[in-house]
């Protein structure tokens, strides 16, 4: 306000140059002293609203200790939820925290009527505001500043049981609506254009005079549509709680000199409490009772029992605000304790969910379908599936070799079996009514082709390679599952101990010489020379082609290679055609070495 006073002392001393000036060429001119008043007016409008910003936020920061020694040291999340708690409680200005305290976003400042539990969130519209002169629609605007945020506003609606905000519009010849154009109306809290100025429904454009049926015209629903040389007035009150609160105001038309307009925005007020009776049926029930700290809950969905995690951090209509785990079953008091032998037994023990069971008949265990749907005397009430072999306690633990150790583990049903052999699975016919030592107990019926992953690999070049004693690269990969190849360096490594094979083919191009050419390139493991393959040329401009193929049994871990050898006026030649080839596979894993190997890390 010093700003504005020093604004207007500076005015006063225009004046007084102006009325004792020498002469009246040293004088400013009464047009330009009333510019300078224009401005001083326009200036003092900024300036007030700045004022009263500031003052909204130094309320949205200041020091919350008062309050909280009032509310004993709780913060709760609105003026009614506070009055509920404590009675006592004076009316007055108190830090809430309507989406939970410790989530979301700050805490507000409000004013709390404790006579009644309303609700008041402040904002920088309250006072009556000129809206000025302007013809087209909405060419006045103004965007409405709270001491709240859109969240923490949306979430007291949520926990209230009815909010409300009032509007006043002091008008003469500054219509919302006429002749068909409407050059009036107000944002929701989505920023959706809102055309009704008070009750609840925006299906019609309406007043409270319209609600009332006392417009100063009949045929308009608002006194500010009433086309009359009277200074009108509309004031109601919005009542559609969804929609609140009011982000912006926009009027237009009233860019006569004898057109005015003045709007006066209430404060936004809730109160009531959404109260949740009986058990919870959901997050949102938990949330509005007070729940605060996100984690698992047990809620009722009918007669079922479901737990859901519910994340507090959000709010409800949010995604992930509530989460299905799984629903539980809940039995009633058991009627029989003892190991069932029936289904009329599992009822006895409270189980209302129809499925499958298990019951106990004499020295066997079967396999029944309970249909809990009917009663114990109807037919289908329990059908057999079948019994379950149920054996003794077992003497062997370990991987099976033998129908011995099966045996050993349990096992009385003859029947093919897989048992681990001295480098593969085999499968063999065990007939569990012999004794061990009867040449007929097992059976050999042959391998099993297991293996605990799949290697193959196909790789070539694009162009050119020129470097002997190192291993040939390549550009293009074809396929390489397994991941065992390593085309930037040529390298192959076995992932698992077993039974491989490789073949490599090419061409080796002749330099124009008048000399013979030599090319040589070998297989390589680890670096030994496994074979090689060689193409001579004599003198001239040719090509020559070559292959290898090898079949080699690799322990984890080895490397093979193809190696450029000598180079003698001829070398690998290669382009788009692409003419070399390496590839291979895993024949046969040795599933027994590898298992050890596995043991061993």
């Amino acid at each position: 306000m010093a700003k504005f006073y020093t604004i207007l002392i500076g005015f006063f001393i225009l004046v007084s140059a102006w009325t004792s000036g020498s002469t009246a060429d040293d004088r400013l001119s009464l047009a330009q002293l009333q510019e300078q008043l224009q401005q001083l007016k326009t200036n003092y409008g900024i300036l007030e609203e700045k004022v009263l910003r500031l003052e909204l936020a130094q309320l949205a920061t200041g020091d919350r200790q008062t309050n909280q020694a009032q509310t004993k040291n709780a913060i709760f999340r609105t003026c009614s939820e506070a009055r509920t708690v404590d009675p006592s409680l004076a009316s007055g200005m108190y830090w809430i925290d309507p989406d939970g305290e410790g989530v979301g976003d700050d805490p507000i400042y409000v004013s709390c009527d404790m006579a009644t539990g309303k609700t008041s969130v402040s904002h920088d519209s309250e006072s009556p505001i000129d809206v000025g002169h302007c013809p087209d629609p909405g060419c006045y605007s103004r965007e409405i500043i709270y001491s709240a945020t859109m969240r923490q506003m949306t979430t007291l609606v949520e926990l209230s049981d009815e909010c409300h905000q009032s509007i006043k519009y002091d008008c003469n010849y500054a219509p919302f609506e006429t002749n068909g154009v409407t050059y009036s109306w107000w944002n929701d809290r989505n920023g959706n254009p809102q055309y009704f100025w008070a009750g609840s429904d925006s299906s019609v454009h309406t007043c409270q005079c319209g609600i009332d049926g006392n417009c100063v015209d009949s045929i308009v629903k608002c006194n500010c549509d009433a086309t009359v040389p009277l200074l009108l007035s509309d004031s109601g009150v919005i009542t559609e709680k969804t929609l609140l609160p009011i982000t912006k105001l926009n009027f237009g038309r009233t860019q006569l000199s004898s057109s005015s307009g003045a709007h006066t925005l209430g404060r936004f007020e809730c109160s009531g409490g959404t109260t949740v009776t009986g058990m919870p049926t959901s997050c949102e029930d938990l949330w509005r009772s007070g729940h605060r700290l996100s984690g698992l809950y047990f809620v009722m969905e009918g007669k079922l029992v479901k737990n859901v995690y519910c994340d507090f951090a959000k709010l409800p209509g949010e995604a992930g605000f509530q989460s299905l785990i799984g629903y539980a079953e809940v039995k009633p008091k058991p009627t029989y304790f003892d190991i069932p032998t029936s289904c009329a037994n599992l009822k006895g023990t409270g189980h209302t969910s129809s499925g499958l069971y298990l019951v106990k008949e004499g020295e066997l265990v079967k396999n029944v379908y309970c249909n809990f749907t009917k009663l114990p005397e109807e037919a289908g009430f329990q059908s057999l599936i079948g019994y379950a072999e149920v054996k003794p306690k077992p003497t062997y633990f370990g991987i099976p070799t033998s129908c011995a150790n099966l045996k050993g583990t349990g096992h009385t049903s003859s029947g093919l079996y897989s048992v681990m052999g001295s480098t593969m699975v085999e499968t063999v016919f065990c007939d569990f009514t012999k004794t061990t030592g009867d040449p007929a107990f097992q059976t050999w019926i042959g391998f099993d082709g297991v293996q605990s992953t799949s290697v193959y690999f196909y790789v070539q070049r694009n162009g050119d390679f020129r470097s002997t004693n190192n291993p040939i690269t390549f550009d293009v990969v074809r396929t390489n599952t397994g991941g065992a190849m390593n085309a930037g360096n040529g390298k192959f490594t076995a992932p698992v101990t077993g039974t491989y094979f490789f073949s490599f083919s090419g061409i080796a191009y002749m330099i124009g010489t008048t000399s013979d050419g030599d090319f040589q390139a070998s297989l390589r493991r680890n670096g030994e020379q496994i074979g090689r393959v060689e193409t001579k040329m004599t003198q001239g401009l040719s090509t020559d082609g070559y292959s290898l193929q090898s079949t080699l049994h690799l322990q984890s871990g080895e490397q093979i290679w193809m190696q450029s050898d000598r180079e003698s006026n001829m070398y690998l030649h290669d382009d788009g055609n692409h003419y070399t080839h390496f590839t291979g596979w895993l024949l046969q894993e040795d599933v027994a070495q590898s298992f050890k190997n596995r043991l061993l890390l």
